[in-house]
């Protein structure tokens, strides 16, 4: 076993601030065309799909305009149920390595079908995709050298959205991001000893994560990680869909992870009540939790940045992939 996936989950407050100045220093002129184009998409594989689903639901959020998050594999086999006819898209395509054959094919047909380059957000400066699409923003102090999207994914999702709220003038926003390299470097020494306790103390056979508007994408991606690292079954749901058929599959030996948001509070406060017959452990991360979140909950983290639910959008990626990286070590399964 190596000590990069740790050391990377470790580093990404540093990295934050690393992106965060890159952001301020730079100008990426076609990240904000992008941003500012008629029918915004955004398309990659794996993490980076679940990173592009996030920061869709953000652009939405501070533009008022729809972003269109597309897995790379549909563009690839099902363009025409994606892209109608008569409009001007513009194509983000994330990739970490650029090395993703699905990412590259959307990026090749995009080229071929729309008569324009598309742009590409990854962490290295020569890649496949970079030799089809135009490289927009390379955040190569987010490198990885494991196999797994840790503060690549983090970073990447920062940087989008400092670059949407600054296009938007959403300066109080911007002035929020700005705190999370120190704020985050505090949730990951909080949250170390429970994360740890919790994957080496308690065994579960499947897991599910739980997260609504821009949060869903988080709860994939943390759900991902345990299927990666510790290689057991996990799905991620919007959280109220949890009740609508995949309820059945819930049981004592279930751990499931709510990001728990301000805008659901009422709803999700309910879901955990509903839960509760399943036999399910219910293990929330909560910026601050009321008593009956703290009554409906087995496990609970609370962040407590005292920044508002749009700026903390990343803060909960480190606790569980810490908690993934836990189990995995448990369970003696390696890491790359």
């Amino acid at each position: 076993m190596t000590d990069y996936t740790f050391t990377e989950i470790q580093s990404q407050p540093e990295v934050w601030q690393q992106t965060l100045d890159l952001c301020e220093q730079q100008q990426y002129k076609k990240v904000e065309g992008w941003i500012r184009s008629p029918h915004p998409v955004l398309t990659g594989c794996g993490s980076s799909f679940y990173l592009c689903l996030s920061a869709a639901a953000v652009y939405t959020q501070l533009t008022r305009r729809r972003a269109l998050a597309v897995s790379a594999s549909e563009i690839c086999t099902f363009p025409n149920a994606v892209f109608s006819d008569g409009e001007n898209y513009s194509l983000l395509a994330v990739s970490r390595n650029g090395k993703s054959a699905e990412t590259i094919g959307a990026a090749r047909w995009f080229v071929d079908s729309q008569s324009a380059k598309p742009i590409a957000l990854s962490t290295v400066s020569t890649s496949p995709l970079l030799e089809v699409a135009e490289p927009a923003m390379l955040l190569t102090v987010a490198a990885e050298r494991s196999r797994y999207m840790t503060r690549s994914f983090t970073a990447g999702l920062l940087a989008l959205q400092f670059l949407i709220a600054s296009s938007t003038h959403h300066e109080e926003l911007m002035n929020e991001l700005r705190k999370l390299p120190e704020i985050g470097g505090r949730v990951i020494d909080k949250c170390r000893s429970l994360v740890k306790s919790l994957a080496e103390e308690k065994h579960f056979d499947d897991y599910a994560g739980l997260g609504q508007g821009p949060f869903y994408g988080l709860a994939a991606e943390s759900m991902l990680k345990v299927k990666e690292m510790v290689k057991a079954p996990a799905e991620a749901y919007p959280s109220l869909e949890v009740m609508h058929g995949p309820n059945y599959l819930l049981s004592n030996k279930t751990l499931v992870t709510l990001l728990h948001t301000d805008s659901a509070r009422g709803y999700e406060t309910a879901l955990l009540e509903r839960m509760k017959a399943t036999g399910a452990s219910r293990f929330v991360i909560s910026e601050k939790a009321s008593s009956e979140i703290r009554e409906r909950a087995e496990f609970l983290f609370e962040l407590e940045s005292g920044l508002s639910e749009s700026a903390r959008l990343i803060l909960s990626m480190p606790v569980m992939q810490l908690y993934a990286f836990y189990r995995a070590r448990a369970t003696g399964n390696p890491l790359e």
